[in-house]
């Protein structure tokens, strides 16, 4: 074996490369052997360099298909060899054999990725060509280190149990390798054949095993290793301060793999060029790595830039590349670009280069997690598995390729969410079915006809579905018991596939596949065969266990969907004009002109390393010391990564750019690297840039011209302060940005200019809406409701969404607080109808009440509730503590009756065009608006010939009366009700109006006198009264007036001990100023909406705002700074701000 060396590795290739050509010369086979990511490149860059006209004695291999191609010729080939995935799964069922014998692991086994750590190490075990009683001698050696000692003792007991389950029937990839190396003797091919291995910083002791055999039987073998010959020793402990080498730190890796050589006994190459070629690279790349300080040099080509944070950093690269191309005359396959950190840049990179459209091919392992194939088997074994939850049941219909419109999907979907379908329910005809007192008859709903047609599209995506797994039965026992029949893996595994490849399931599959290829998408359809080969491989590896071991399906079906979700594919750079993009260890760099290195900050270099690990860096060094080959040590992947990141540089030819940002995409500081002190030490400032991204230099980013164009044209309306220059450059970018050459694609750069003034527009006209617009979506805008005008004055608009966009609700489950309010209104409206009825009078207790309001109350329940809600015992739990709820509110009311006694009462009064009273009217703009709705409850009484009202209105929630807020307008339904009543005539006046809460949590009354007072006070009414002593003392037989504070019915608010002083009470001169303010609110409130005004500007009262529980929070985007602030007035302010009581009027 010769050993190539050199610091430049282009040096290596091409002294590989001139004794290729003279060994095809000479007829000679020749393998040139690289790691496996680097093949299709390597292969490229060969027939490239050496002008070849055909490949046919030169193979590009990896080590992986010279051992293919060796148990091919010798044997082998055909063995059961198991996947990454199936290895995993026997070693979860080696541990669950074990379990209760292990010591240190018993409770980690659990651990997310503690299987994956166990799997690494066996392969640590097996490449160090250790058996189990080899391992075993390992463990003994350890003895002194309790800790280390059980944790060993527990490897060894799970990695018997897993070469127990093997049984040398299957093989893993280790014993692949070792398979091969006992055959490649026979490869008589091989005799005649040179062998190059090239661009491997390290091997394991079963691959230079390998590379052994092969340098045994082969004509000639080669290997190429970037060092400097200065540093090549036989002594392996050597300390590498030692040598006359500047930066031999980056080269420590491969001093260590040449010591690992030795036992193959290699002989010398050592390059005489050592330099690279660019002579201000070569002047980096010895200077960087240098212990030593640098000096400051006349490095043009090499830049450093600082940004803000990670996106900017690839908003920035994406500018500069496109620089690239349109100033510099680079082609795309001319740059490269290589990451620290792949999990925070590709994200961004992705998105940055195809909005930028710039081609590029990113090198990592892409998850099939969202390929089509994946979901669909994923979803048809979590359905057997599961109990049919409707979230299995919809994503099952989802992702199995049923002609089915998604439209349709939704609809099921949506019904079964809402109903909560699940289990049996999914069979059982009558939960797809609506009763004749249901849902399509309730007279406030507005979508029967909508709801029918939606039930014809359930029950067809239904009977598609029940037909899909007709093989299962037709009840979930029927899948249990079917799933307990299978009991063995290899059972599931049958039945599996089974369902998975059922002929219905194949032709829907066909189907979709044809649909690929009338699209020509076959680069879907490769996948979506490739992931299906996968699984079925994976099904034959788990298959092929003993077919009586024994495990929960649950377990099992666990297991498999971790397989399925863990498919993944190398990607295969197509040989195009695209950009490489790639990590410092995942990098298929060949020579380059160009390389960016993203991410140089102190976070992500050196890398942390700080990956979990089931062995401590010390007790690594210990089994290192017993005699283990382990690569794995913090220590040894920093030495990588700077090995790495130096044979990347050393690829670019023409220049470097580094870069670093402050922030990540977590919000979290960051600093430079400590690599990136040294390399601005030896550049002039001109090729240092620490200021982000220069304005001029949008325009060669679609993605930031987007966001650079309007918010500097919105600064430039809003006359904010904008550079003189700048203002130049964005007014010339509107101007002629039809005319910039070099844009490419500007219709897209139209389509944001048109936007730019669209939002303008919109700007200018401050969230106003247009007339045509408000005329087709506001139908009947000459009828409002108060609490439609009370909502548009709390947000504008929240009340366009609601009245104006008109969105249906999606029912739920759960009978909501809409069923439970109207199902309290309607007990109370019907038993106020009835109270003067002997007996209702004389009811006292909850059990009284109960019995005679209970037909009622069902009435109700099944006029607002499904039969399907009413069947669960959930909602049976809420509507009991409801009736309770009710009743007890009743007997308060009832004794309250017995009060106040009303000569008239009249309940759910309806005022508006042809109802009992007459709608208020208001005449704007030449048109007369009406204001209607219905009023809960109107006690009258005649006092001296005049009529006399009292409003109420019922309430489930925690109302409380509140001047101010009727000052702001917030609160306009007792005073709209109470001005609507009076108005009727001219001998109507007002006793007041009043909210009565009916929202408590007690079951009972009648029996405890303490608890029955505090019932009664929670039930007093709260509102505003009319300073009318005589009516009310008439009105109200518990009113005293030197203590009104005892009413039995009324609460009179505030300290004051004088009752007209109260805060609730008022004077006729108030009420009358009171109207007046509600009737401007109003008025005010109908402009504005008939204005088009729908802005995004609710209001704040203190700490109180409706964005609290606003449903259209997500689509409104309030930006919470932008409140209508409204002062909290107490009552006072009000009477003050308005006159007062006894003011002039």
């Amino acid at each position: 074996m010769k050993v190539i060396t050199s610091r430049n590795h282009r040096n290596i290739q091409n002294y590989i490369y001139s004794r290729i050509k003279e060994d095809l010369e000479t007829h000679k086979n020749v393998y040139y052997v690289v790691p496996e990511q680097f093949t299709l490149g390597t292969e490229l860059d060969v027939f490239k360099s050496l002008k070849l006209e055909s490949m046919i004695d030169l193979k590009i291999k990896s080590f992986r298909s010279i051992i293919n191609e060796v148990l091919s010729f010798c044997g082998g080939a055909n063995n059961n060899y198991l996947s990454e995935f199936s290895q995993k799964f026997i070693v979860k069922l080696a541990i669950n054999d074990v379990r209760d014998n292990l010591k240190v692991y018993q409770k980690s086994v659990n651990e997310e990725g503690f299987i994956d750590l166990i799997l690494e190490f066996f392969k640590i075990i097996k490449s160090n060509m250790y058996d189990s009683k080899a391992f075993n001698e390992v463990v003994e050696k350890n003895n002194e280190n309790n800790l280390l000692h059980d944790k060993l003792s527990d490897i060894s007991i799970i990695f018997t149990q897993y070469e127990s389950i093997l049984k040398g029937s299957k093989y893993d990839s280790n014993d692949r390798t070792d398979i091969a190396i006992s055959k490649i003797a026979q490869m008589e091919k091989f005799k005649n054949t040179v062998f190059y291995f090239d661009q491997f910083n390290n091997m394991s002791i079963q691959e230079i095993e390998l590379l052994k055999q092969i340098d045994d039987i082969a004509l000639d073998a080669y290997i190429g290793i970037t060092i400097d010959s200065n540093m090549i020793t036989t002594k392996s402990d050597d300390n590498i301060y030692d040598f006359e080498v500047d930066d031999a730190s980056v080269f420590e890796v491969s001093r260590r793999f040449i010591n690992s050589l030795y036992r193959v006994n290699p002989s010398f190459i050592h390059l005489e060029k050592n330099n690279h070629p660019n002579e201000n690279i070569d002047k980096l790349l010895k200077k960087i790595f240098s212990y030593k300080t640098p000096t400051k040099d006349d490095l043009d080509n090499i830049y450093v830039n600082r940004y803000k944070n990670t996106k900017e950093e690839s908003e920035a690269l994406a500018i500069n590349i496109n620089k690239d191309i349109f100033e510099n005359k680079f082609r795309y396959k001319d740059i490269a670009v290589v990451v620290s950190n792949s999990v925070e840049y590709f994200k961004f990179l992705k998105r940055e280069f195809k909005v930028n459209d710039i081609p590029h091919f990113i090198d990592d392992h892409r998850n099939l997690l969202e390929n089509p194939i994946a979901k669909y088997i994923k979803s048809a074994i979590n359905l057997v598995n599961s109990s049919f939850s409707s979230v299995d049941i919809i994503t099952y219909i989802k992702h199995s390729f049923f002609d089915i419109d998604e439209n349709k999907i939704n609809i099921f979907q949506n019904y079964l969410t809402q109903r909560q379908i699940k289990g049996d329910m999914i069979f059982n005809d009558r939960y797809f079915t609506f009763t004749e007192e249901g849902e399509v008859s309730r007279v406030r709903d507005k979508y029967q006809e909508e709801d029918r047609i939606n039930l014809e599209i359930v029950n067809e995506v239904r009977s598609i579905f029940l037909k899909a797994i007709d093989a299962f039965g037709h009840s979930v026992n029927d899948i249990n018991e079917y799933r307990i029949k299978m009991n063995s893996i290899a059972n599931y595994c049958k039945s599996i596939y089974e369902f998975i490849s059922a002929p219905q399931s194949i032709e829907r599959i066909e189907k979709y596949e044809q649909w690929l290829i009338n699209n020509e998408r076959n680069d879907i359809i490769d996948e979506n065969r490739l992931v299906w080969n996968e699984f079925v491989s994976i099904l034959n590896d788990f298959y092929s266990i003993d077919e009586d071991y024994e495990l929960d399906f649950s377990k099992f079906s666990q297991y498999l969907n971790e397989a399925v979700s863990e498919i993944k594919i190398g990607i295969v750079p197509p040989s195009q004009d695209q950009v490489i993009v790639g990590d410092f260890n995942r990098s298929r760099l060949q020579e380059i002109k160009k390389i960016y290195i993203v991410g140089l900050t102190n976070m992500y270099f050196p890398k942390a390393h700080n990956e979990p690990d089931i062995f401590l860096e010390s007790e690594k060094q210990s089994l290192i010391d017993s005699g283990m080959d382990i690569d794995n040590t913090h220590k040894n992947k920093n030495q990588k990564d700077l090995l790495a990141l130096y044979n990347n540089l050393s690829k670019a030819t023409d220049e470097i750019v580094f870069s670093y940002s402050l922030i990540n995409s977590s919000n979290e500081a960051m600093q430079e690297a400590s690599i990136i002190e040294f390399i601005e030490q030896m550049l002039d400032d001109n090729n240092i840039n620490i200021q982000g991204i220069d304005y001029r230099d949008n325009i060669f980013s679609k993605s930031r011209l987007s966001y650079y164009l309007p918010t500097s044209f919105r600064k430039m309306k809003n006359r904010k302060h904008i550079d003189e220059d700048e203002k130049t450059f964005v007014r010339s970018v509107l101007d002629n940005i039809e005319n910039i050459e070099k844009i490419e694609n500007k219709e897209n750069y139209r389509e944001i200019l048109s936007s730019i003034y669209n939002t303008d527009r919109m700007l200018i006209k401050n969230r106003h809406i247009s007339k045509d617009a408000i005329d087709s979506i506001y139908t009947e805008t000459k009828r409002f409701s108060v609490s439609e005008l009370e909502q548009y004055i709390k947000c504008p608009y929240q009340h366009f969404i609601t009245y104006g966009v008109k969105p249906r609700i999606s029912r739920q489950f759960n009978v909501d607080s809409m069923d439970y309010g109207n199902i309290t209104h309607k007990s109370l409206d019907s038993f106020v109808k009835n109270s003067k009825k002997d007996e209702v009078q004389d009811i006292h207790t909850k059990d009284e009440m109960s019995v005679i309001t209970q037909e009622i109350f069902d009435e109700n329940v099944n006029f607002y509730v499904e039969d399907y809600q009413i069947a669960d015992a959930k909602n049976q739990y809420f509507l009991s503590k409801l009736k309770n709820m009710i009743d007890v509110s009743l007997v308060v009311v009832n004794n309250q009756m017995k009060v106040i006694e009303p000569d008239n009462i009249l309940t759910e009064a309806v005022y508006g065009v042809r109802g009992q009273f007459p709608p208020l009217s208001y005449e704007i703009d030449g048109v007369k608006y009406n204001m209607q709705g219905i009023i809960d409850r109107v006690d009258q009484y005649v006092i001296d010939g005049k009529n006399y009202f009292r409003i109420i209105d019922y309430k489930t929630g925690n109302k409380v009366f509140n001047l101010g807020k009727v000052y702001h307008g917030l609160d306009l339904q007792l005073m709209v009700y109470l001005y609507t009543v009076i108005s009727r005539d001219n001998n109507s006046e007002p006793l007041g109006a009043f909210y009565q809460v009916l929202n408590h949590r007690f079951t009972d009354i009648g029996h405890n006198p303490q608890q029955d007072e505090f019932i009664e006070e929670r039930h007093r009414l709260n509102g505003i009264i009319v300073d009318d002593l005589k009516a009310l003392s008439i009105s109200d037989k518990s009113f005293v007036k030197r203590a009104a504070q005892n009413s039995e019915v009324i609460n009179f608010q505030g300290r004051a001990h004088d009752y007209n002083a109260k805060n609730n009470v008022v004077d006729k001169f108030l009420i009358n100023k009171l109207m007046d303010r509600v009737n401007e609110k109003i008025v005010s409130s109908i402009k504005n909406i008939k204005g088009g005004n729908i802005a995004v500007k609710p209001y704040k009262l203190d700490k109180e705002t409706p964005c609290q529980y606003c449903q259209y929070r997500a689509i409104c985007k309030f930006e919470y700074n932008d409140y209508n602030r409204l002062e909290k007035l107490t009552a006072d302010d009000v009477k003050e701000i308005l006159g007062g009581n006894d003011g002039e009027y």
